[in-house]
């Protein structure tokens, strides 16, 4: 990158994440602007700080870079309209927090969380302040849709087998209620909606789930897609216990009619 006959000395990362650099008997710093980046595009600067008549030997002051070390961002649940929950790394004491989310909105919480109402690519950026200084990171994060249900409240129905109030249910016949295509979707059934809300508790016999209410019962049904992102519906559970009993009689009287071209054949309507 540097092409002379100067002495390097000292490199020393500053509060700005740039690298400065010694290079002996010059009367200036220079400078790598983008130390992250591979070859010429670490945009080396030669004699970039002027040091005001002071002459740069081969060292630097010795400080403990890792002060002006950028927080890692680290960031739970990806999916659009629900909390995306993010949080940084860092060694030192902090005294303030600054977060951009990409979207216009920003936090000054040490852990916050926020909802993005459209999925797609979102910069996010947080800036710590320590007793040595702030430092800033930025981190790429992508934010996936929810899967698309044709109906968050769909019925099975079914008749009784011995008129109790209970039968026997698939709960996979609901799939061609809830969406259009079960490709890429995973889906599992839970008995209440805080379970599937929390992915515990699953039903385990789900193609052949008795209901637990007679006759009329809910379960809720979790359905999510290959990015974790998911969406839950009910799924009511409706039993029919109409039975005609063996005991049951009606007797119909009507007199002979000429629909069937005699009133006198015993035939009638």
């Amino acid at each position: 990158i540097l092409n002379s006959s100067d002495i390097c000395g000292a490199l020393q990362i500053g509060p700005d994440n740039k690298i400065y650099v010694a290079i002996g008997n010059q009367n200036k710093l220079s400078v790598i602007n983008n130390p992250n980046v591979v070859g010429a595009g670490c945009n080396f600067q030669y004699n970039a700080i002027d040091l005001a008549g002071r002459l740069c030997q081969g060292g630097l002051p010795s400080f403990n870079q890792s002060f002006f070390f950028a927080p890692s961002i680290q960031f739970e649940n990806a999916c659009v309209n629900q909390n995306t929950s993010f949080e940084f790394v860092t060694n030192q004491t902090v005294l303030g927090v600054n977060w951009n989310f990409g979207d216009g909105s920003s936090s000054s919480n040490m852990n916050p969380t926020h909802n993005y109402s459209l999925s797609g690519t979102y910069m996010v950026s947080v800036t710590v302040t320590t007793p040595f200084g702030t430092g800033t990171n930025t981190r790429e994060i992508t934010i996936y849709p929810l899967p698309t249900l044709l109906s968050t409240s769909v019925s099975l129905k079914q008749c009784d087998d011995n008129n109790d109030g209970f039968s026997s249910f698939n709960l996979q016949e609901s799939t061609s209620l809830l969406v259009s295509s079960s490709t890429g979707l995973a889906f599992s059934y839970f008995e209440t909606a805080l379970d599937a809300q929390n992915n515990s508790n699953s039903i385990a016999n789900f193609t052949a789930y008795t209901n637990q209410i007679v006759s009329n019962d809910s379960i809720f049904a979790r359905v999510q897609n290959a990015n974790g992102c998911f969406r839950v519906a009910q799924l009511d559970l409706v039993v029919s216990t109409t039975l005609i009993p063996a005991s049951f009689q009606r007797v119909f009287t009507v007199c002979d009619d000429a629909a069937s071209g005699s009133i006198t054949d015993g035939i009638s309507t």
